[in-house]
Formats: C-alpha cells, structure tokens, sequence
C-alpha cells in the first residue's frame, strides 16, 4: 500500500485513465478507459496467461478485447456510464495504485462544460463509495495552463474523445467562448481504416482498432499545405511508409497519413458539420473582448495526444495568420510582421493535465481551503461543490505566482529524473549531445540532449572562444521550437541549469546515421547510391527547406554530416540545422 499523507491525482480521458500522485512528473499508470465482459462463458481459458473474468478493465480488458463485449464509460470527456466508471475507479484505486482511499485526498479532472449533475454525482461517490478525505475537481484546459506557468491562454485540447478550445482569462474560464469539436483521437482512428479500406486493405473496426491506432501514432502527421501533399502523393512515392502487421503482412502507406489528421480541419470528411480547429480557434479569439485578443494569441497552449500529430503547430500558425490577414489586416501582408501569435506545443502535452494537476495538488496539500473535506460534504451534501468556483481560483494565484519566481530554469537533478543518460554521441566547439532514454512511464523513447556551455557576458562584448553567449543557445532553442515539419529534427524540449552555466535543449533522435558516413560505406563497396534513394531524398531535403523558408529562417549551408536519415529506416532524411 501506499503511504497515507499521498495526494491521489486522477485524469479520467475519454481514451485512457492518467492516476498518479501529486509532486509526480508522470502518471504512475496510464491505461485504456473501456470496460469489457465475456462474450464466452466467464472463467473461460483463452490461453495459459488470460482467464476471462465477469468484468475486465483497462489493460487486461484492452488485451483480450475481441473475446469481450467492451463499453466506454466516458464519451465525449462526459461520464455517461455510472456504472462501469465505478468499476474502472476500482481497478484505478485498488489494483493499479494500490490506496486506501479513506487516508487520501484525491484531485480529480473534468472537461469544460461539464454537467453540474456529473459534478454532484462525481462528488457523491468519492465521499460516499470510496471515503476520500477531500476532493477538488479542476478543468483540464485550467490545469494545461497551470502546467506552463500562465494564468491567461487558450488551451486547444484534443484527446480521444473530443477536442475543445478553451480560453483563460486570469484563472476564469469564459463560458460563452469555448468551442467544441466533436472529432479527435477516436474519430482519426476510424477514418484511418476507412482510408486504409479503399486502398484495399480490410480492418475489423473493433478486433483491429488497437492496430489501426499504433498505425496512426506511428506514421500520421498534419499536412502544412494539403494540396501540395495530395500531389506530392499522386506524382510520387516520397509518402509511402511500411507497416508490419501483427500478423507479419506488410502494407503500404502514402496520403492516408496526412488525410487521416486531416479530419481536425475539415469535420465534413467525417460526416461532422462545423468549423474545424484552425477557423473555431480563430473566430473564438475574434470574438473575445478586443483587450484580451492579444494576450490569447500570444499563449496559444496544445493538449492532448490528438495533439501530438508532426506539423499540426505550424499548420495551425499557417492557418490563423492567413484568416487574420485575410479577415482582419484586409489583405495586408506587410502589417503581418506586427501580428503577434505563439503556439506552445510542450513535448509532453500528451500528459499535460495530470501534470499541472500534480503540481497543483502539491502545492495546495497543507491549504485547506482549496479542499473539500469529507466533514463538509456531510455537513452540506453535494452543494458543497460551490466552494470550488473560488478555490480553484486560489490555486491558480498561488500556483502561478510560483511559476513566476522560477520561471523556466530546473535543476540538473530533475533533468536526470525525466532522462537517462546512455552514451556520449559527439562533441565539439558548441558543447556536447547525449544519448538518453526518456523516463516515461509508456516506454519513453530514445532522444538526443544537447549540452552547451553558457556564457553570459554584456551583448557589448564578443563571446569568449569555447563558449556560447546564453542569448545564441535560447535563440536557438526558440528556433527549433518553431519548426514543425516531419523532415526537421524536432524540438523536444529544453532546461537552463540552475546555475545557470549550461543550456540542455532536447531533440529527436535520429538512429539512421548521417548521409556522410552512408555515402562512405557506398564508397567502401565501391558501388553507387540509387536515383530512385537520391530523388527521394533530395525532395525530402526540399520539403524541409520549403518549411524552414516559409517560417523566414534561412540555411547556410546543408552539409552531409548534418543530414540524418530517420527512426527505424534509412530512406528519409532529416536536416539537422
């Protein structure tokens, strides 16, 4: 069991269940948010390892979903199923944290919009089923701001489920501008087998649908001009991708990558009528008080794993700098240079609302006006949830106030607990890159860290030899933040050391090597690259450039040695500068 003084964090997605505790950078456990029964006879063998029981849910649901009858108790980021959400707390609760609720306060999140009645009921059965000793309800898109240090934004949060756009003012959420999207996650999934279906390769809509999934997360990026795309796709082979199929088949993927996330833009290729990201998040802007419309494009904030899609940021920057020349500037691109829009797109927003929820959480653990105590609940029943409309508002001061104070700049000891260190890739004038492994608890990925020596003399003054002034290491860390494009090495995050001596900025990790040490080894064998590689990855390199440019950052050069070749195959290239 766990110690009793632990404060119970809990994230109930439409798609997945993120629970941990409070003062945590992860969630402990993140598993599906479905519940299934047997379709055969309960306690039926499937194999050795799997015995079907009355009710399975999360993980060993998800593994034996095709022998079961499976329900989502939350549709659309709203609890619709009571019932199979009590069990699936059950499994969160006593199976995969292993709590005592009655020695525990538990701080859990609700979409905006939320019913009251869900709020009650969602009350109700802490206290009453499980014995909270206090509770506090946060909406998501509050805590996504949380997590970044702000206090006033807009949160586009997109899930499994649904996406919203939120915007914050000051800690208040303006209930008549936020917008809805009744596509995400889910919706992308399905549209992918029916993409996948015309190419003639047949999904089972349910049996299949995890597959579809890992398919979807693993090749499906956001086209920053779809046009371009669909003709890059018709006139040549540069989109294609494999898959391997648990089965060992092979298929092929070309436009369906970019078509499928498509579906965020344009609802109607998915039978949803309605505005799609980019026009509901602008009009939502346009329609705020005209004092609050630059505060909200400059803090543009992502959310979700609906969000995680390569080049969705710059598509959506695309997106909104031509409706607001269009619309507003009236055709005049060159007041566009004065138009102020910043789209954050934190590396782990796939987890951001359980972490501003736990960092909320251990901030406010000894403020007892930001809880609702089990005393309370008896006292007033569920018109106790009232005191939340000021005590969420209290956080955020408190939280953000230390945000503030300490702004971005963390502690190498904290980057070691997100990263480990593997080996030691290169070094040279500009500092060291690191091989590291991220500490997720998904899996974590393999990344790249790079080291650089900071040194922080007057703008006056040359830079020593060997060192970097700290304005060129931000500079370049903001640069590759803007670039969003899958032929760039992308930007994951970065962290100035307390001290304040070194800039670590986080990159994608390339595991194909360079197209200098590649050429090398053609060399070695005294053989000849093929046209068809070196076409491919010229227009590859090209499409890179082409999103560089169109963000008004020029190339000096592209040298070989910073040319690397992708993830788990050696045919696409990434520029590295």
């Amino acid at each position: 069991m766990v110690a009793a003084n632990k404060i119970v964090v809990c994230d109930n997605g439409t798609g997945f269940v993120k629970c941990g505790f409070a003062a945590e950078n992860f969630p402990r456990h993140v598993f599906p948010s479905l519940v299934g029964r047997p379709i055969l006879r309960a306690e039926e063998a499937i194999n050795r390892d799997v015995i079907l029981k009355d009710v399975m849910c999360g993980d060993e649901a998800a593994y034996v979903r095709s022998n079961l009858q499976i329900s989502y108790p939350v549709e659309n980021g709203i609890v619709k199923n009571w019932d199979d959400m009590e069990k699936l707390w059950d499994y969160t609760f006593h199976e995969r944290l292993q709590v005592n609720p009655k020695e525990m306060r538990i701080l859990l999140t609700e979409p905006p919009l939320n019913p009251k009645a869900n709020r009650e009921k969602l009350v109700e059965m802490m206290f009453e089923k499980y014995g909270f000793e206090g509770t506090h309800i946060s909406i998501q898109a509050m805590l996504t701001l949380y997590a970044q240090g702000l206090r006033t934004g807009v949160v586009i949060d997109s899930g499994d489920g649904v996406s919203h756009v939120v915007p914050v003012y000051e800690g208040f959420v303006p209930q008549h501008l936020i917008r809805r999207l009744d596509v995400a996650g889910r919706h992308i999934t399905q549209y992918l087998i029916k993409l996948l279906l015309l190419r003639g390769y047949a999904f089972n809509r349910t049996a299949d649908f995890e597959t579809v999934r890992q398919i979807k997360e693993r090749h499906c990026y956001t086209a920053l001009d779809p046009v371009v795309e669909r003709r890059l796709a018709l006139e040549t082979t540069v989109l294609e991708e494999t898959y391997e199929l648990p089965d060992g088949r092979v298929i092929k993927l070309g436009r369906e990558r970019f078509e499928a996330a498509e579906a965020l833009f344009q609802p109607h290729l998915i039978g949803v009528e309605g505005p799609g990201l980019s026009d509901m998040l602008f009009e939502m802007c346009q329609k705020a008080d005209i004092d609050l419309r630059t505060e909200f494009y400059k803090n543009i904030v992502l959310s979700g794993g609906s969000s995680m899609y390569p080049g969705l940021p710059s598509r959506l920057e695309k997106d909104i700098k031509d409706r607001y020349c269009a619309e507003v500037l009236k055709g005049d691109k060159a007041r566009l240079s004065k138009f102020r829009l910043r789209i954050n797109d934190p590396p782990r927003r796939k987890h951001l609302v359980f972490l501003g929820g736990s960092v909320l959480a251990n901030f406010m653990k000894d403020v007892d006006e930001f809880w609702i105590s089990k005393r309370e609940y008896d006292e007033q029943g569920v018109r106790c949830i009232d005191k939340l409309k000021t005590s969420t508002h209290l956080g955020g001061v408190i939280l953000c106030s230390c945000h503030a104070a300490r702004a971005w700049v963390v502690s190498e000891h904290l980057m070691m607990e997100q990263y480990t260190r593997i080996r030691l890739l290169g070094e040279g004038s500009f500092g060291r890159v690191f091989l590291m492994r991220e500490n997720a608890v998904d899996g974590g990925g393999l990344v790249c860290v790079k080291d650089i020596p900071v040194l922080h003399v007057s703008s006056s003054k040359k830079t020593r030899r060997g060192g970097h002034s700290s304005s060129d290491g931000l500079n370049e860390a903001h640069l590759m933040q803007k670039l969003r494009h899958p032929n760039l090495i992308a930007y994951r995050d970065s962290f100035e050391s307390t001290n304040h001596r070194h800039l670590f900025i986080v990159m994608e990790y390339c595991s194909g090597g360079d197209l200098h040490a590649k050429l090398q080894r053609k060399q070695a064998k005294h053989c000849l690259e093929s046209e068809t590689n070196v076409c491919l990855w010229l227009v590859q390199l090209c499409l890179g450039l082409h999103c560089m440019h169109h963000r008004r950052i020029m190339h000096r050069s592209v040298p070989a040695k910073m040319t690397s070749f992708g993830n788990d195959r050696c045919d696409e290239p990434t520029t590295a500068e």
